[in-house]
């Protein structure tokens, strides 16, 4: 690969992210965008944490990461309830996709049923 063709590369995955993540501030993409060990995410009441945990979920999810493998803390019952239901909103939004394929989208009903 020329250096040409690598920073196409490199610019065409710069416009995706930023397409993909666009509704997200700095912060938050960079946790969303984290790839290493552990995620801990700690800021004020309507910060964008949910928003935040469930990007990083699902972009895991459709990375090949089963929902038996992730773990999601919240402090409390009612929390853990909105966040699985925007969860499993955000999955099912993905296996509407039209660019979803079709093994994809039936990878993703079997996490959904593990939700």
């Amino acid at each position: 690969m020329t250096n040409s063709e690598k920073q196409q590369y490199i610019d065409a995955r710069r416009e995706y992210i930023e397409s993909q993540f666009s509704h997200l501030n700095p912060k938050q993409r960079e946790a969303v965008l984290a790839t290493e060990g552990a995620l801990l995410i700690l800021a004020g009441a309507g910060s964008g944490k949910t928003t935040v945990m469930i990007e990083k979920i699902i972009r895991q999810i459709t990375s090949g990461v089963g929902v038996d493998e992730i773990l999601a803390v919240t402090f409390t019952t009612k929390a853990a309830a909105s966040m699985k239901e925007k969860l499993c909103r955000a999955i099912i939004e993905e296996i509407n996709k039209p660019t979803t394929s079709p093994e994809k989208r039936s990878a993703l009903k079997g996490q959904l049923a593990l939700v």
